[in-house]
Formats: structure tokens, sequence, C-alpha cells
């Protein structure tokens, strides 16, 4: 029955008012019920989150605040106020001043701190308790009194002073505490006439964690133990130490607290991935390999997250348990997921790790182009050099043309990602933004200069970071850069490369032409700036000379090399690119360390000097043996020496490459006696400097300083700690040597490391050297601490430390062989691990381009030494070098011990993150820089601007403030090594060996692995884990040249059209060394035809000669060569039929299959008839289809056809249950439901939902299966991932791509994306298979509150795509829609009273907004007219179903689109979802009609009316319960399978799977009986094509006009130019259309590139043209609307595969996408394509006048010997021709 309207003031209102009726009636049923359970449920999302970049909580940026007041503590004298030492924030080493990060003045950590006040500013290291606590009997209440004297009043201030007392107790103690770590207090009681106990606790926030309580012998050191939780979170955590009495009435005899430095990190957490870059679609593999501090694998629960750009989380594991301490996972791309840098975050006991990689859009060209080359030249090499090499996507080479351009900037202006992305998309895309105006390695540095958009700006002044002398000594600037001048700064330099090439002796080379003019001589150049014959690679080089003339320095300058190759044939032009980075070749030598440093003049010490290039590579070692290291040195002494300096040294190089090892003793080097003036000459000395003199064989100098300062120590008494050990292992022993420069009986030490105290102990002195031993145990890997100190009298104390090297990743060894022997066609190999059973190994391998661009992604040794490193950020380092390699190869490490960067012992135990607890005084040098106004102290004891360290300039004389900087910028140089190349495709695909094996009992684990066709080298790496002998890996990688010796390659297209004559495109490889001859065969099969070319290249286009049977091909193969055979044929039979291909030789053979659809011809025409089969009242039913096509396509007397012969098929299927198949695809989607296309927001939505109710019903059905479940979750996280894509940063969902910024947020759209994603998050037992991360919908509910206006009512920002929302507003044309809209309120609101949120501000919000929405809708209710109850809801009277009465029998026939579709089904949808909610009983009618509009298997109209109406009939059938009883069986007979009845069982298994017959030639009637109970949906789907206007489906309405216009042009019609114009003509109804669709079907073999389309479409040429996209059948154009207007779009499609005979008739359609019943389809007659024969698209290897023409054999013999039986032939035959004519011989 049709529904009544209402007269309104916009012609499109009325047909809306059921529509918003049921929206209203849906919405008062559930409103409350909703709200009443959002109040309800737990709030288990409840994140509080407000920064997208920090899905997982605030990360607490510090920003320090500077005074401005001018402060200059160089000025000010005698105001010794110690600095406030490290902060409880983990900051980088300093190595000589106080931490740059800490303005804490409140409380310290470090060894300073052990009192309550602060007020006592110039006391260091005092106790908190007076000193009489230890002579008095009584106890005295407990109180904090500290003393005011200035222990360095005088020099000596404790020597034969009879009142100075020396230290009582002594306390030393870690700054850092660890979760589960054990706490390690190390306790000296050196006076105490009565005995003493010692309690140690840890609290956090004042709740004690754990303690200890121990009595103290006097003299014996003690170890206290505590062990802390390892659940620690975050928070203030102390240590309290307590020494009381035990006797008479007790007490405290002294009492200390102080803050300690939490560190989450209590294990080193790696991340491999299996590459550093992905593209679209690809899966990422990736481990997480958490290590604790004993090297070995962490064996409890991990979470792991992956985010993507935006910080969204995208899917979590959680609780993931590991294998010996690894988890391998892999997560899956969408075809189009947010680009950029992507995140996995672990967290292991509290510890968070996040490795990136990134996700990059790429497209395959049809041919590329790889531009391969070294990454670094110096300025001095003859000629900078490499390869280029085009190959066609099936790996042959290309033969065409090639122009070479080289660029030239100066390091870090060019942008190598934008660059990058250029070549890759023709597009930047996200990177649109970035001001080209600035260099680039000023927009990574200081990002706020992109905002700063100035065109006149210069920056060349910033180029140079350090002063003018460099770090190098030669004039070279800040990261290699080369001071800025504004010649080579103010534009970019090209030159075109030249050629100086042979060309055949009958093509005329150009003689003095343009462009061989040289501007520079003034003359013409033999040369060309273009090579002509190009066949596939060459090798270039260019003369480094010609570059240098281009610039004032070539050193510091980066070169683009950008290679130009055309191929004739194609008519196609294709880059590819190559950066590479020009240094100074000059030598660099410098100390390690830097300077300056701290020495005891009295004791001996080692200085280690390195020698490298400017890029960072250190020197050959031919070079090292040849080259000559001398070192010079002054001293400066107070006393009256003066200034001394000892003699020249010449130095050999040491065991390791590049570094030279220097052994100072003074007294010794100086040949000083032991005599007072010698003794106060050494004390007296100040500062020494040495100075290093590098000279190679070719005369070239380098040198080198290093200044260092004297130790300050009272008395210049001192302690010195070092090594004889050159290789500390794990597991063996390191011999230590301790002496001082006095007599001491006895000293204590610690060993500590990654900021835990490991081993203490104390030690007698028995000599001037003290020679002891230490075990290392794996907790000291990779670098250890020893501290060593020694209380005197007058509580004299010194002290010193050691950092030095631990190899601990050597003790887990394991090995890797790759046998490639066993399978002698190489199509194998054998890998076999050994190592210890049971232990893990983790092996990958990739494209050894890849792997060189050391991009992260796989673990090197020097990566895990560095990061293994990094736990003792803030404490003394090694002395360590890093290697960067020339050819691109992983960094290496070398690293030595290293003494103490403390310039007194108070520093020396804040260096070594300790705090130190005593009543004595800790010598420190006086200081008068203060922290707290941002200064810190230089080595010599002046001051500097924290804010000035490593800024390049020497605020400090001795340079202390640019010590440990890096003079690279790290960043750059990484971005410049993962960009610097273009991609192809066998970069993405070039994963090889990803595999976790377990060692087997017996020690070895052998497996065998196919090797990738693509020629390559393999890195490949391994690590391993064992549960005794912890983390190891292999220390270089395996390198492995993996080559298949002959193989093939097939191309062809995966679907083609009935009679069209394919060439199937054979690519034959041999790399072998030797000519080979191979047979290349066409299998025989029924379902093609070979197509056969008669003499001379004739062939007819239509019916030419075929055969069916086996063809081959002989070609002959040159060694390390390839070639193309071409094999046509014509397909026999519609459907998918096989093809097999393959190729043999005498060594070895391969076949490939490939499938290919056949279609019919002509237009596709698709009839629908669904009808509900309801048995549940009776027993029997039968019923009647017809399928309305005739038996034959014939029409008597005419030239027209009904159908095209053998198009018409028919496919009848019965499922049953109401809703429809479950899954009758995985996954269902879009495509699948509905034949529509999926590349905007809302279809990609739709297809989330579509799964998401699917899963809802099964469970809330007895139909679940968890299979199935998990294989669509994998699907929906794909969909998940793909809809993010479509997120602004506001918060709202735009129709189309985000990261383009065309299209403009939605309301409607983010509201339905909301509400399903909302719908989702509420069931929280899927959590573990799909997580929708609540911050993001967070975000669009804050999104979504902003369009709400005062009266209640949603605005929106643009025209809907759906018209069904828009039409209750009134829309001016081109105006900003901000007019009340009810349908697009009512729609908001059912989101607002769906999704779930968290208590809290927000809800609130939500809740307020509902009530006013509501308000609205309540207020304009009276505007809507009830319609009564009936079987629908719509806008006109629908007709009863078709039917037919012949034989007195009822036919149903299929229906066609009626004028209001999607309207209709839509509102009957929200109406049966209203009166279920209601539970009425008026519902059985409703779904029979809703079931009978059915116009696909698997869905209705459109993607909104199919959503609605599946999420209607699954609360219908939840409730109903029908299917609990369903058992049916269905006999099915039809008229075009005569004698055949198929019989279809419906019972509990087969409840919701699809049954169905195919009909393949489809005319008559069909007759359906069915028996039993229940419900049952018998659908039956015709199709056939039609190639006539007058048999194409008319729409109900016209609504579009279209017209198309073409032009064939190129080789035998080989592009096809398009210019389509469209244009909506339905104003009557809207003055707009929804989202327009424009579908042109392809000709089989022609393509668009995807680039070309995305460029069109970022050119905003086309008005309200948004996406378009490349199918293999098809180009479609998504619009935002038509309106009266036309639209034309102009694009060109290209021929790549060889067809003939082509499909003459080809669709091209324009509809609206949400109202499909809105469509205009036109006929494209491609008449031309038509009449092409297959040698005219040289589509076979018979063709004669074709490139790929088949010559078969090379004949062996020589060209002279050929060209003399010619001669002689020729005679021959003339002689007996014209025998009268060899008369002159008889003469």
């Amino acid at each position: 029955m049709k529904a009544s309207k209402h007269p309104t003031t916009c012609g499109s209102d009325a047909r809306t008012t059921p529509l918003l009726l049921f929206l209203f009636l849906f919405i008062a049923s559930q409103a409350n019920l909703l709200v009443q359970a959002q109040q309800s449920q737990p709030q288990s999302n409840d994140v509080n989150r407000y920064n997208p970049q920090d899905p997982f909580g605030g990360r607490q940026q510090y920003n320090p605040q500077y005074p401005s007041s001018q402060y200059d503590p160089n000025t000010r004298t005698n105001q010794g106020l110690p600095p406030s030492q490290s902060s409880g924030t983990n900051y980088q080493r300093d190595y000589y001043g106080n931490n740059a990060v800490n303005g804490n003045s409140q409380d310290s950590n470090s060894i300073d701190s052990n009192r309550f006040g602060q007020d006592n500013r110039n006391v260091v290291l005092q106790s908190t308790t007076p000193r009489d606590y230890f002579n008095r009997q009584t106890t005295p209440p407990f109180r904090t009194r500290t003393s005011n004297r200035n222990p360095f009043s005088n020099n000596d201030y404790a020597a034969g002073n009879s009142f100075s007392q020396g230290i009582t107790y002594f306390i030393v103690a870690s700054k850092m505490v660890r979760p589960g770590q054990v706490y390690k207090v190390a306790v000296s009681v050196l006076e105490s006439h009565l005995p003493l106990t010692v309690r140690t606790s840890i609290s956090r926030d004042g709740v004690e964690l754990s303690s200890e309580t121990k009595p103290i012998t006097v003299g014996v050191p003690e170890t206290m133990l505590m062990r802390v939780p390892p659940t620690s979170v975050v928070g203030e955590y102390k240590l309290r130490v307590e020494g009381s009495y035990d006797k008479n009435f007790g007490g405290y005899v002294f009492a200390n607290e102080t803050k300690l430095i939490f560190s989450q990190r209590s294990m080193t957490i790696f991340v491999q991935t299996d590459k550093p870059v992905y593209m679209q679609g690809e899966t990422v593999r990736f481990r997480a390999i958490p290590i604790t501090t004993e090297l070995k694998g962490f064996d409890k629960e991990m979470n792991v997250y992956m985010l993507d750009p935006a910080g969204h989380i995208m899917r979590r594991w959680l609780s993931r348990q590991s294998n010996q301490g690894s988890v391998s996972l892999q997560y899956q791309l969408s075809d189009q997921p947010v680009f950029g840098e992507w995140k996995i975050r672990i967290e292991a006991q509290g510890q968070i790790e996040e490795a990136r990689f990134n996700v990059e859009e790429y497209y395959q060209t049809r041919f590329e182009v790889n531009v391969t080359m070294p990454a670094f030249f110096f300025n001095t090499d003859r000629y900078i050099y490499g390869r280029i090499m085009a190959n066609f996507t099936n790996g042959t080479p290309v033969k065409g043309n090639l122009t070479l351009k080289a660029t030239i900037r100066p390091i870090g202006f060019f942008n190598p990602e934008a660059i990058n992305q250029m070549n890759r998309v023709g597009n930047l895309g996200r990177l649109t933004n970035l001001n080209q105006n600035v260099p680039y390695y000023l927009q990574k540095t200081n990002p706020d200069l992109l905002n700063q958009y100035n065109p006149q700006n210069s920056f060349s002044s910033q180029i140079g970071g350090r002063d003018q002398g460099g770090y190098d000594g030669v004039g070279q600037g800040y990261d290699g850069r080369y001071s800025s001048n504004n010649f080579q700064d103010s534009y970019v330099i090209e030159r075109h490369l030249n050629f100086d090439e042979e060309w055949p002796f009958w093509i005329k080379k150009p003689v003095e032409s343009d462009s061989q003019w040289d501007s520079w001589t003034n003359t013409y150049r033999d040369s060309l700036p273009y090579l002509r014959f190009f066949n596939g690679t060459y090798n270039f080089r260019f003369p480094m000379a010609e570059l240098a003339q281009l610039v004032p320095n070539l050193s510091g300058m980066e070169i683009l090399f950008t290679a130009r190759v055309g191929e004739r044939y194609y008519n196609e032009i294709v880059e590819g690119y190559s950066l590479t980075r020009v240094y100074n070749s000059s030598i660099r030598i410098a100390f390690l360390g830097d300077s300056p440093q701290v020495f005891k003049p009295s004791m001996p010490f080692t200085v280690y000097l390195i020698a490298e290039y400017h890029d960072g590579s250190p020197l050959p070692l031919d070079e090292f043996n040849a080259g000559r290291m001398e070192v010079s040195g002054t001293i400066d002494s107070r006393a009256s020496g003066g200034r001394n300096s000892f003699d020249s040294r010449v130095l050999h190089m040491s065991q390791k490459a590049g570094v030279w090892e220097l052994k100072l003793d003074i007294r010794h080097d100086l040949n000083l006696e032991n005599t007072k003036q010698t003794n106060e000459f050494l004390n007296e000395i100040q500062s020494m400097r040495l100075v290093a003199n590098y000279i190679d064989p070719s005369g070239e100098r380098a040198s080198t300083e290093l200044l260092l300062l004297s130790h300050f120590s009272p008395n210049n008494h001192n302690i010195k700690v070092h090594t004889s050990t050159t290789d500390a292992k794990v597991g063996e022993y390191i011999t230590l040597h301790v002496q001082s420069n006095f007599y001491i009986k006895d000293f204590n030490y610690l060993v500590m490391s990654k900021g835990i105290i490991l081993v203490t102990g104390h030690e007698n002195m028995k000599g001037g050297v003290k020679t002891m031993a230490i075990t290392l145990s794996a907790e000291m890997a990779p670098a250890a601490t020893i501290v060593v100190w020694h209380i005197g009298r007058y509580g004299k104390l010194l002290t010193d430390s050691l950092t030095f090297p631990v190899n601990g990743i050597s003790r887990n060894n394991f090995t890797v062989f790759i046998n490639n022997r066993k399978a002698r066609t190489g199509e194998k190999v054998e890998v076999a691990i050994y190592g210890e059973p049971g232990s893990y190994v983790g092996l990958s391998a990739i494209d050894n381009a890849f792997y060189t661009m050391q991009a992260g992604n796989e673990l090197t040794y020097a990566n895990v030494i560095q990061k293994m490193l990094s736990f003792d950020e803030h404490t003394n380092g090694t002395f360590k070098k890093t290697w960067m390699s020339h050819d691109g190869d992983p960094d290496e490490l070398v690293y030595y011990p290293a003494s103490t960067f403390g310039i007194d012992a108070n520093r020396t135990f804040d260096y070594a993150g300790l705090v130190v607890f005593t009543d004595g005084v800790v010598p420190m040098r006086p200081t008068i820089c203060d922290a707290a106004l941002n200064y810190s102290e230089c080595l010599n004891g002046r001051c500097y601007r924290t804010d000035k360290r490593c800024d390049g300039y020497m605020d400090c004389e001795d340079g202390t403030d640019e010590a440990g900087c890096s003079t690279r910028n790290e960043t750059l140089l990484v971005e410049f090594r993962k960009f610097r190349f273009n991609r192809i495709l066998r970069h993405y695909q070039n994963v090889w060996l990803w595999k976790d094996v377990n060692i087997g009992p017996h020690g070895r684990y052998i497996f065998n692995l196919d090797v990738p066709q693509v020629p390559a080298l393999w890195s490949v790496s391994a690590f391993g884990i064992s549960g005794t002998r912890g983390y190891g890996m292999i220390r270089k990688p395996i390198e492995y040249v993996g080559i298949q010796p002959f193989f093939i390659n097939v191309e062809m297209p995966t679907a083609c059209h009935q009679g069209e004559q394919v060439g199937i495109r054979v690519a034959v490889f041999n790399y072998q060394t030797v000519d080979i001859e191979a047979t290349v065969v066409l299998h025989s099969s029924p379902d093609y035809q070979f197509v056969h070319v008669e003499e001379d290249g004739i062939v007819r286009s239509y019916n030419p000669r075929t055969s069916f049977g086996e063809h081959q091909f002989y070609i002959y193969l040159n060694a390390q060569d390839s070639t193309n055979v071409y094999l046509p044929i014509v397909p026999t039979r519609l459907g998918e039929i096989e093809v097999t291909i393959h190729a043999s030789t005498l060594l070895g053979a391969h076949q490939i299959s490939r499938k290919i659809t056949v279609e019919a011809d002509g237009l596709p025409q698709y009839r629908h008839q669904s009808i509900l089969l309801d048995l549940r009242n009776r027993a029997y039913l039968v019923q009647f289809m017809h399928v309305n096509v005739t038996e034959t396509p014939i029409i008597p007397y005419e030239i027209d056809r009904y159908y095209v012969f053998g198009s018409n098929r028919a496919r009848i299927s019965v499922v049953g249950d109401v809703v429809g198949a479950i899954f009758p695809t995985m996954p269902i989607n879009t495509t699948s439901l509905l034949e529509l296309p999926m590349d905007a927001a809302e279809q990609n939505m739709f297809s989330f939902a579509a799964n998401f109710y699917t899963i809802k019903y099964m469970r809330a059905s007895t139909l679940r299966d968890k299979r199935t479940e998990k294989q669509a979750f994998h699907f929906m996280n794909i969909l998940y991932q793909r809809q993010l894509s479509y997120l602004m940063e506001d918060g709202g969902f735009s129709l189309f791509r985000a990261d383009w910024n065309q299209s403009a947020p939605s309301v409607w759209l983010t509201a339905y994306c909301a509400q399903v994603f909302g719908e989702m998050a509420g069931l929280y037992e899927y959590e573990n298979f799909i997580f929708i991360d609540p911050y993001m919908i967070q975000k669009n509910m804050h999104w979504l509150l902003r369009h709400q206006k005062e009266d209640g009512s949603f605005w929106e920002e643009t025209w809907l795509p759906d018209r069904k929302a828009n039409s209750s507003a009134f829309f001016s044309r081109n105006d900003v829609v901000r007019e009340k809209n009810v349908t697009l309120t009512a729609h908001v609101l059912i989101t607002l009273t769906t999704v779930n949120l968290p208590a809290g501000r927000l809800a609130a919000r939500v809740a307020l907004s509902q009530q006013r929405a509501l308000q609205y809708l309540q207020r304009n209710l009276a505007t809507i007219k009830e319609s009564g109850e009936f079987n629908y809801w719509g806008e006109e009277e629908v007709p009863l179903p078709p039917t037919k009465l012949e034989n007195q029998r009822y036919f149903s026939l299929p229906r066609l689109p009626y004028k209001y579709d999607s309207l209709n089904i839509q509102t009957t949808a929200y109406a049966l979802l209203t009166y279920v909610s209601r539970q009425e009983i008026h519902v059985d009618p409703i779904v029979a009609w809703l079931n009978a509009q059915r116009l696909t298997d698997g869905g209705w109209a459109s993607s909104q009316d199919t959503g609605m109406a599946m999420k209607a009939l699954t609360e219908y059938s939840t409730r109903n319960r029908v299917s609990n009883v369903t058992q049916l069986a269905i006999k099915v007979e039809a008229t075009s399978l005569p004698g055949e009845t198929k019989q279809l069982y419906i019972t509990r298994k087969s409840l919701a799977q699809q049954q169905f017959l195919d009909v393949p030639n489809a005319w008559g009637t069909v007759r359906v009986e069915a028996t039993g109970v229940g419900y049952a949906i018998l659908q039956m789907h015709v199709q056939y094509s039609v190639d006539t206007y007058k048999f194409q489906t008319q729409p109900p309405v016209p609504a579009f006009d279209l017209t198309t216009r073409t032009i064939f042009h190129g080789r035998n019609q080989s592009h096809i130019s398009y210019v389509i114009c469209q244009r909506w003509i339905n104003t009557q109804e809207s003055i707009r259309s929804g989202m327009a669709v424009l579908d042109v079907a392809v000709p089989t073999g022609y393509m668009i590139q995807q680039q070309k389309l995305d460029s069109y479409i970022l050119s905003q040429r086309v008005r309200n043209l948004q996406r378009a996209r490349f199918q293999e059948r098809k180009v479609l154009f998504y619009f935002d609307y038509l309106d009266n207007d036309y639209v034309c779009v102009n694009f060109t499609l290209e021929r790549w595969m060889p067809v003939a005979n082509m499909s003459r008739y080809l669709p091209i359609r324009v509809y609206d996408y949400y109202a499909p019943e809105r469509f205009n389809e036109t006929i494209f007659d491609s008449l031309q394509t038509y009449l092409l024969n297959i040698c005219e698209v040289c589509g076979s290897s018979q063709c004669p006048y074709c490139s790929i023409y088949n010559i078969a054999v090379r004949f062996p013999g020589s060209i002279v010997l050929m060209l003399l039986t010619g001669i002689v032939l020729v005679a021959r035959h003339y002689r007996i021709v014209n025998p009268n004519g060899w008369i002159f011989l008889n003469d």
C-alpha cells in the first residue's frame, strides 16, 4: 500500500516523510533504553587521552623556562654554590657539566642530596646527624642539623689538624632503581663504640616497598639487599638509610634520605621487521625480542600494539607469551592504509618500546628504471659512476633511449622523502604542505620554519653549523656541509651528462647541433646529451672534475642523478633516480672521548686515536700501515718548572683497524726522578695538551688536539684503576690494577652495570699496585663500571672509576649454512642451523638494496650494542667509535675502557650513577654555576649557558659544551639512506627466509626452501636466544646470490570477452653461462585454440585459422639473456579456463599455469527476483518462476537480436533464513553483495558494518562458528584500518582520502562511522580479535557536537552524498549548508544514543546534546503525517511483484528498478526496526516485502538501504526464532535443463549456507517445490548481454545526460583518448545528484597508470571530481555530485597486453550511488579495436614485422662464409638461367 504524503515547501521533502517518521519512532523507542544501558554498563573504554600523537596517556614533555635576568656567573667570586644535580627524568649524558635538563631545586638525586633541608647549599655530602652521636651514650630526639663549615678553605684541610675527625660511616648506593631488580647498598662503618644496626628502605610516594635491617661490624663492609617489586610504576622513589644502636636506650645514630631516579626500563627490547618500508596491501612481519639485564630472553607475557601515523591503535595483542624470549607476529595492510610512519609498541613489565616503519603508496609502471650507485664518493675520485637498469614488469630488458641529469645542491637541501614520493605516485600527497623554500635539514631540525613561509627569507647563513675551522680542521661545516655561500645555495645546478656513443654506419650522427654546443669552451662536442641505443643496462661514469667546475667546492654536496628511459614501442618515458653525497677525501683524526678529558698527572693513563674519512668510514688497512702517526705534548704546571713538553712519539696501530693506543706516564716519559722538586712539579700540573699528526703516504696531513685537565684532589693524592684485559667476555675474568701515589692500606670497590650494583668488595694493598680479578657475569654486558675509593686518615676520601666493555653476545654461538648443491636445478636450497638444543633462532633475508638502507629494521651487531649501552645514558660511557660504511654496509662499533670524566671525587661518584651517604667530606672543586639559572660548568671551572650545549660553537675555552656532541645529523642520514633511490616492485617483494625455528634435540634444524625466481643478492641475518647462554647473533650477514638458471614468466589478462584473441607474453630467462636452445610449449586444451599466422604475416581479425592441440616454439637464448615469446589463443567457451605453458632445455624445465575468465560479449543486463517461502503454517509449497529470456536471441527478419548468443545464464539460490546467507563470500563487502565499487569511506564502512552485523547475528543465534569469526575479524581489521585513511585530524570522516585534503568532512558520514564503531567497541569479548580505539570514537563525538546548533539540530558541512538525508533542507546553489535538517538530526541522534562513552565531561555533553536533539525532533514532529500501518513505506505506491499467467499457473517475473527503490527499502527497514523494538505484531508482511525487493543475492539497491535492511532483519530473526525449527527439502526443475532435478536440503547445519543451481543457457521457466517447515529465501538472478540500445534496461526516471567522444591514435590504435561529459537533469526531484559514479569499461589489454589518475584528481581540473580508480576492466570516477552543468573528464588508455578482435560494444554508465535507479548507460562502439588482427597488436611471435618475431635458430657460421655461399648460389642460378651470359669466360 501507499503511504500518505503531505505538502511541503520543497519538492523533495515529501518523499522522506515515512523515513523521518520511522527514524523518529525508532529513536523514541530506543532512547531511554540506550541511555540507561549506557549508564549501567562498565566503562571499560574510559581512556583519558587528548593528544592523538599519544594514545597511551600523557607523555610529559619537559620544556624548561629560563629566567630573563642577565646573570653572568663568570663575574662572581667566592660564592661556592654547588649545583643541584640530577632529577627524576632520564637525560642524555653530559660528560663534564651538570644535567642540562634538570631544573629541580627542591630535591636532588646526586651524592650531595642526603639531607632534608636545602638551605645549606654550600655544604657537600654532610650527614643529617651531628658527629657527636657516636660519642654519646644516650640517644637524643631525631633532628636534622648540619654544620656550615667550608671544607675547601685550606688546601690541606685535614693534615695536621688535631680537631679534624675522620669519616665514621660511608654508604654508597645506585641512583637508579628499576622494576624487579635486587637493589644493593654498600655500607661501611669505620668508627662506632657500640654495636650498630643499619636499616635501608625504598619507598614510592611515601609507601615503603622494600627494606632490610642488618647489624654492622666496624671495619667490615656489608651489602644490603632489597628486592624492587617487578610491578613498580612511576612515582617519587626515595632511599632511606638509618643507623641506630642496639643496646641501652637505642636511638638513631644517623638518618639519610634521598630521591632516586626510577626507570621503567628493566630490559632491552628489540623490534625487528622483515623490511624497512612497505607498500599497500602487504603483510608486516615483525618480532619483539625483550632481553633482560642478564642477556636472556624475557619469559613473561607482553603486550603488542600497532599504531598508525596518527597514533590510533589499529591492532593489539595482549598477554603474548614468547618463544624463548621472542614473539613473532604479522599484520596485514589494506589497499589504502594511512600512509606514513607507523609504530609498533611493545609493553613488557611496564616498559614501553617503539619501533617505526614506513608504509608507502606504490603502483608499478609498465617498466621500471633502477639507478644503483654508491651512497658516498670522495672529491678526489676520478669518476662518479653507477649503473642504470630498465626492465619491464616481466623482467625483460627495455630497449630505447636514455638521458641522465645530475642536480647538485649542498647536503641537507634535498628533501629525499618528497623526491621519492613524486617518483612513486606523481604527487606529494601528505607532503604537499612542505615549504620548498626551506632547506630540508632546517625543516627537520626546526619544524617551526615550515609555518614561517616567506619567499624572501634566505637560509644560507644557517648552513655552517660550526665555526669556520670546523670539526675536521679543513673548513668543513656542521654535518659535513661546507660553510654556506650565496652562489651555491641560491639556485639548483643541473647538468645533463653526455654520451660518446657509436652509432650504426647506416644512421648518420648529428654534427654541430644545439645539443652538442659546449658553452664552457665555445666549441662543439662529439658526444650527445642522450644515449640513443639503450639496451636495458648502461654503466655510466662521469668525470668528477667536470662536476667540480660547476660549484666552488664539490665537497659537502649531494648529487641527484635522474635517468629518463624512453621506450619506443609503448611510447613510454619512465624516470629513476639515485642520490649520492660527495665528501672531502682528506683524512680526519680524533681522540676518542673528545676534548677535554680528565687525567691524574702522577698516574699512568691511556688515550686512543682514530683516523677516518669525512663520511665516517675507516681508512683502508694498507693506508693505515703505510701512514705515520706522531703524538707530542705540552704540560702546564704551577711549579717552578712552568711549561714542559715531551718529545714526539711515533705510534703503531692497535689490534683493531683505525685505532691507535697511547699509554702515558708523565714521570716515566719525562724521566723524572723521585725527588721533592719533581713530585711538586707533578702535583702542581694543571693541564696537558696532546697534539697528534697523521701523515699519509701521499703527504697529506691531519692533526688534532686533546686537552687534559688535572683531577682535583686535596693534597694531590690520587688512586687509579685500570685494566690489562683487552677483550673482556662474559664467563671469563677481567684483570684490574689499582694503584696510588701514596701509601694506602686498603680500598673498597663496587662493580655496577645498567644502574645496578652487582659486586662490592674490600681489598688490602700490599704494595704500590694491587692486581685483582673479577668474574664477568652476563649482567655486566655490554659495559660495566668499577668504582674504587679509599678513606684515609682525617676523613680523606679518594676515588676513581673505570668503565670497560664486556662482550656478552658471543656466548650463544650458533651457525647457519645455506647449501645450494642439494637441488641441481637451483630451485631449492637447504638451510641448516646448528646450535644448542631447544634454543630459538630467528632468520631474516631481504634484498641487499634494502639491507644497505640501514633503516633500523634489521638487528645489527652495532645497533644491539648501542641500544644496550643506552641503559647507562646518565653515567660514564666507554670510549666508543661507530664506523660508517662507505658502501652502505651496517655500521661497526669499537669500544675501549674509559676512566672517569669527573674532575673531583664528588663528580666521580655522580657520573658513575651513585649516591653517597657520609658524615665526612667528599672533595668537590668549588663551582659558581647555578643550574637553576640555566648555567652549566665547564671542565675548567667556568660557566656556559646550558641551552648553548651542542650548538656548534665553543662557549667554553676548553670545549666542554661541545664534547660528546654528534658531528653529523643522524636523522638526516637515516632519511638519506631510506629514500636515496627510487622504488621498484622487487624492493617490496624481495623478502625471503623469514622463519622462526627451534633447534632440535640433536643440535640441528635442517629445512628446504624455494629460491625466488628474480635474481637478487640476499643478506641473511640471524639471532638466537638460549635459555642458558642467552642472546646471540651472527656478527655479519650471510650474503647469498639466489639465481635460478632457467625459468619463464607469463603475463596475460585475467579476464577477456568471448571471441577475443589474447597474446600471452612468455618471458624466457637464461642465467647460465652458456648459450642454450629452448622449447616453449603451449599445452593442449579443449578450452582454447591457437591462432595461426599465415605466410608473410597475413592473418584475419575476425575468423583466423585456429587449431587445437599442443604448439611449440623453438628459440635460441644467449648466455645471461632473456627474450619474449608471444602465444596467441582464442577461448572457446565462457567461464574460467586454465592455460598451461612450459619451457624446457637440456638442463631443466619450468611450467606455469594461469587462469583467465571469459565473459560474454556486449553489455550485461541483470534481472532478479526474490520470494520468501513461508512454510510455517503449511508443509508444501510450489513456486513457478519465469526466466524472461527467449530460447533463441534471433528476431525474425531483423538484423538486431534479443541478446548475445550464449550470454544468457541464471543462478537459482536458496537460503534457510530471512536474513540471507551468512558469509557467502569471505569477506562480504559492497562489491560482493551489491556489485558496486567501494572506493569511498561510506562503502568501506558499510562493508565493515555488514561483517559486524553478520557476526553479531551469528552470536545471537545458534549459528556461531569460531573459525568463520576469526576469518571475518581478520578482514574487519583491514577494513577498520582502511576506514581510518578517511579520518581527518579534527575527528571528522571525509568521503574520500583524508591525506589529500580535498574532500570536506561529513556529519552524516561521521555519525554513521561512530555509530558502527561504537557498537563494535561495546562487544568486549571480541577485543582480542579487533580493537576499536576508543580515543578515535571520542574524537568523532567531539567533532559531531561542534555541528549542533542552538535549537538542537545538526548542520552539514557539505552536500551529502546520500540525497535522502538532504531532502528536508533547502539548499541554495553553491552555498555552505547550515540549514536545519530533520533527517540528519535524527540520524546523528541515533549515534548519540548508541555510542557508549566513559563517564566524564564528554559523556555529559553527549547526554545534553541528546536531549536538545530529541526536543528539536519533537517540535518538528507535527510536520510529519502518520501514514498508518502498511507492508511498506515509500514515496509512491510500489506495484505488486510482477506475475504472468500461463496454463492456469502464475509465474513470478523478475522486476525492473522502481522509481524510489533505495528510499522505499531504507524507510521500510527503519519501520521494521521500530516495530521489532516495540514488539509489534504486524511485522511478517514487512519482512516478506523487504525480501521481495532484493536486487542481488546478498543485498538490495545500495549500501545504506542494505545496511539498514540487514540490521532490521537480523533483529527480527533473533527475536522470531523460526530458524531454530527450520527443516526444508527443496526440489528445483528448469526448462533449460531437461531431465535434471536439483535437490536442496536446509537443515540446522546448512541453514545459513547459500545453496545454488547454475543454469548455463537459461530460458523458459523454473519450478520450485518446497516441503517441510520454516522460512527460506528463493532467489533467481538472470544475466544476459545485449548489443543494441533498444534492448537495454531503461531507468524509471531520466536522471543523467551522458555524452562520449573518443579518439583512437598511436601505433595501430595503441592509445584511446576519452572525453566523457555528464550532468544531472532530474532537477524536479533535486537540484543536484548525490554522489555520482562514472563507470567506463576498458577494452581488454588496455590500461592507465593509477599515478596519472591520482595526479589528475589532485590537479582539481575537473569540478567535483574526488577520486578515480583503475581496475583491470574499468575506470571509475567519483563525483561529490553532478548538477545541471556538464562536467567532463578526459583521459587516455594505453595498450599493454596484445589483444586482437576485441569486443566491439562496451558500456559506459553514470549513476547516483545511493539511488542506483537513477542512472544512464550508453554503448561505446569500439570498431577500430574490433578490426585489429593479432599481428597488428604484435601478439604472436609468428608476425615477421614485429620486433618479437622468432628467428628460431642462430647459424654458427661466419658472415664471410655466408656471403661467399650466397655469391656462388647467385652465380650458379644466373648461369643456369642465362648460359650465354658466360661467353666471356670462353674467351
